[in-house]
């Protein structure tokens, strides 16, 4: 019988003896400890056991408990390395753990604070699509107050565009020179009847008056139109061009609809014509007054109201009156009333009527400062000069002839 026969022939007590797990759970690793000193418990009662049953031989004993002791060593140090290894390995997957349970912790912390912030960035993204809402319905109600303004602009573009084409008509109608200035002095509008006395042209306007040359007799224009615009006040004058050409330049304030002044309008109004008829009036009554006052007769010169235009020297020699007391007075009045005949107003209104003249009316007075006298009376209406209608009165003395007539006779 060989050791192994031996052995087994031998009844043993039964040996409990841990072996290591793959994987170790981290609540029993700390009462590992205490596991081992009970499997030594074990083993010890186990032995105890054995001999009380079975009497061996000491020598066998002896043999077998060394054996088993030996083998129990090796058994125990290849656990304790086992054992030591786990551990370490444990010891490392513990702080693995803990590190990844840190980062975890970490990361959860970020990850609640990101939260937070976009939670806090969720509230303000609604705060701004409120107020985007509100900007919305804000930029709707503007648009449609736009789009009334622009309704109501257009409105105003095609009332504006028609007054402009209605005045620009008005102004190429009408034939008075005209000229539209503002405060600066610049061209504004003019019309087609100025363009010859100013050398304008279409794309004149917006220059200033002072680079354009005129035709006017006026040296001094732009200080003529300055005044206007400070003072407001209207200025009128009879002004001729180089050719000689009669105008009354007028210079008024530009008023616009509110009031203010921005600028200056000068109107040219052709007066030639009547210029030049109030010059042949002149020359025709200066004629006239030169005929009448070489005259030896006494003339009055009257108007259809019967007032004493003027008289020839004869008249105010003769009836010893001056033109102050003489001149624009009624006739009837003259003298205090020594011309109130009424024969002669009978006479005087049929010409006013229609008869061209009367003669011969013979009239004896008591006149006041020259006496007793006999004077034969004759008038005519004279042909117009210009739109002034006249009458002619002629006194010629004949008391002297009714003298001689009464002595002959």
């Amino acid at each position: 019988m060989d050791l192994t026969d031996d052995l087994t022939a031998t009844h043993y007590s039964p040996v409990l003896i841990t072996t290591p797990q793959p994987f170790i759970p981290e609540e029993t690793l700390n009462d590992l400890d205490v596991q081992k000193e009970s499997d030594r418990l074990v083993l010890q009662q186990y032995a105890h056991s054995s001999a009380m049953s079975q009497p061996q031989t000491l020598a066998s004993q002896t043999f077998t408990s060394q054996t088993f002791t030996s083998q129990t060593l090796a058994s125990q140090t290849l656990a304790n390395q086992e054992i030591t290894r786990l551990q370490q390995e444990l010891k490392t997957t513990k702080n693995h753990l803990q590190s990844i349970i840190e980062e975890q912790q970490a990361t959860n912390q970020d990850l609640r604070a990101a939260n937070e912030e976009i939670l806090s960035s969720n509230e303000e993204l609604q705060s701004m699509n409120e107020a985007l809402e509100t900007a919305k319905e804000e930029i709707q109600s503007a648009n449609e107050e736009l789009s009334t303004m622009n309704d109501e602009l257009h409105r105003r573009n095609v009332e504006s565009t028609q007054i402009s084409n209605d005045l620009q008509n008005l102004l190429d109608s009408i034939n008075i020179p005209i000229l539209m200035l503002g405060s600066d002095l610049r061209i504004r509008r003019f019309t087609p009847a100025i363009e010859r006395l100013f050398n304008l042209m279409a794309s004149d306007v917006g220059r200033s008056l002072s680079s354009v040359t005129h035709k006017l007799n006026v040296s001094d224009l732009e200080h003529q139109i300055l005044e206007v615009i400070r003072t407001l006040n209207l200025t009128a004058q009879e002004i001729q061009d180089q050719e000689g050409h009669w105008y009354d330049l007028r210079i008024r304030p530009y008023r616009t609809i509110d009031n203010k002044i921005d600028g200056a309008v000068v109107v040219l109004v052709d007066i030639d014509d009547l210029k030049c008829s109030a010059e042949r009036v002149r020359a025709a009554r200066e004629y006239a007054e030169a005929i009448v006052a070489t005259l030896p007769t006494p003339l009055l010169v009257l108007n259809l109201e019967l007032h004493v235009i003027t008289a020839n020297p004869a008249f105010y020699e003769t009836f010893q009156m001056p033109p102050t007391e003489t001149e624009q007075r009624f006739i009837f009045d003259l003298g205090n009333g020594q011309w109130n005949i009424p024969q002669l107003r009978s006479l005087l209104a049929e010409i006013l009527h229609g008869n061209a003249q009367f003669q011969g009316l013979e009239v004896e007075h008591n006149f006041e400062l020259i006496g007793h006298k006999t004077m034969l009376l004759s008038g005519r209406k004279m042909p117009a000069i210009g739109h002034m209608q006249m009458i002619l009165l002629a006194i010629e003395d004949i008391t002297e002839q009714k003298r001689l007539e009464r002595e002959r006779n």
